[in-house]
């Protein structure tokens, strides 16, 4: 993912930020804690997209060849763990944001919201697993030819060293 691309999606989640902000302060009773976890959420990943917004800025094409290597072999790994330390957290956080969101807004016209929940929690963990899925196909397809090339290239800087 570009700087452009980053930096709309930080204006983008800036947008969900402001609809779910009117709504917990529209909302009375139950359902605005989801709402509140939500907010939080989003603030949360646009602070680590903005992070990673930072990163791309601090990229230093000055420094030399097999470090320069090094740091873009970082750079285009599928997914760092510490990408996985923070978005696994952030994306419970939007489960269960709309899981109460879904409870609540279920619980007016019925007693039992097992089923609009599971409903809910089968549609938010397929669409996890297909956002898992396509960003690896993109990956492998955009990002991994790059690292094998780099790869190829930081053994010949070290055979020649």
């Amino acid at each position: 993912m570009n700087s452009y691309k980053l930096f709309l999606l930080i204006l983008f989640f800036g947008m969900f930020v402001v609809i779910y902000a009117g709504s917990f302060i529209s909302k009375q009773g139950t359902g605005k804690e989801g709402y509140s976890i939500l907010i939080l959420g989003f603030c949360l990943a646009m602070g680590y997209l903005f992070y990673g917004l930072l990163k791309y800025k601090k990229v230093d094409y000055g420094e030399p060849a097999v470090s320069f290597l090094k740091h873009a072999l970082a750079r285009y790994r599928f997914i760092s763990p510490v990408d996985i330390i923070i978005t696994t957290p952030l994306l419970l956080l939007f489960i269960t944001g709309g899981y109460l969101i879904v409870h609540a807004s279920f619980l007016k016209y019925m007693e039992n919201t097992r089923i609009p929940v599971a409903i809910y929690l089968v549609i938010i963990l397929a669409a996890v697993a297909i956002g898992y899925w396509a960003n690896y196909k993109n990956w492998k397809r955009y990002k991994k030819p790059l690292q094998e090339e780099i790869k190829k290239r930081l053994k010949e800087f070290e055979g020649s060293v």
